[in-house]
């Protein structure tokens, strides 16, 4: 039904998209033909088909003019123009449709983004005035859409580090690794690019941050918040985190470091792309109470 709202050829979109999904995992350019209902003809990358159509599924004053062009997925934040490429494994409906970050207050304030994808959420706190983000992806497959997504957006403010968060320290991971929003930093077996691993420590060094927001959703690494020392932690004003694996030790942990905690209850979920595919999800929302 999602298909049928936003396409004229809806029957043969899906099929197109069902005889070609396994492929479409190892090629991100398999495309796909579609007719939008205002007629107009397009072959477009198989992501796209789909990201699309889940757009089209919620509502949001915010968004408007929302479009599928030959160049990405078009629509207007707040009046703002945004383009997307929203590759094969991403799911920026849930950051500018659902605003599913909107608790975090980041105006004129430095972000800090672990496990940025594609730089949707990147966009989305520059548009709602962040001093400076800071993104981490460790993929090379979704970092590099994600320059693109900020070169199109001519976004001056955001530094993207193809790097992963934890305990500093060096990692290989396979370059040519089709990753998304649910892929875990997993070591590559038949080498790769090595990459670097940042704590938060080194960030606020490097980065000379005195006062930041921390945005976390990088399949388990949210853990290694527990080996940071409480000093770095109490210059984090906010925090919001998707954990993985269950949330008492963080909130203890973020507890223990002068942060008032909200979680919501975990979900159980099945992620074959993880290193430990049986999750348990949630989020967490942190507000420092010490400054």
């Amino acid at each position: 039904m999602k298909y049928q709202k936003v396409y004229k050829n809806y029957l043969s979109v899906f099929l197109q998209l069902f005889f070609k999904k396994e492929a479409s995992l190892q090629n991100d350019k398999i495309m796909i033909k579609v007719i939008l209902k205002d007629g107009t003809k397009l072959n477009v990358p198989y992501g796209w088909v789909v990201r699309f159509a889940e757009f089209n599924m919620y509502q949001n004053e915010n968004v408007t003019n929302l479009a599928l062009t030959q160049n990405g997925i078009f629509f207007q934040y707040k009046g703002i123009p945004v383009i997307l490429d929203p590759a094969r494994f991403s799911d920026p409906e849930t950051v500018f449709l659902k605003e599913d970050y909107k608790f975090l207050n980041v105006k004129d304030r430095d972000v800090i983004d672990v496990g940025m994808n594609i730089g949707d959420s990147i966009i989305y706190f520059a548009l709602n005035g962040a001093k400076r983000v800071i993104g981490l992806e460790p993929y090379p497959y979704a970092f590099a859409i994600a320059e693109k997504n900020i070169r199109m957006n001519n976004i001056q403010n955001a530094i993207l580090l193809n790097a992963g968060y934890g305990r500093d320290s060096k990692i290989c991971v396979d370059e040519k690794k089709i990753t998304g929003s649910s892929a875990g930093l997993m070591s590559s077996e038949n080498g790769g690019k090595e990459i670097p691993i940042y704590s938060l420590k080194t960030l606020f060094n490097t980065y000379e941050i005195k006062e930041a927001i921390l945005k976390m959703d990088c399949e388990g690494c949210e853990y290694d918040l527990l080996y940071e020392d409480n000093e770095t932690l109490k210059k984090l004003l906010m925090i919001q985190i998707e954990y993985h694996y269950g949330y008492e030790k963080l909130k203890e942990k973020l507890e223990s470091a002068g942060f008032k905690v909200q979680y919501t209850e975990p979900r159980k979920k099945y992620n074959p792309y993880a290193s430990n595919p049986n999750m348990s999800l949630g989020n967490i929302y942190a507000t420092q109470i010490l400054h």
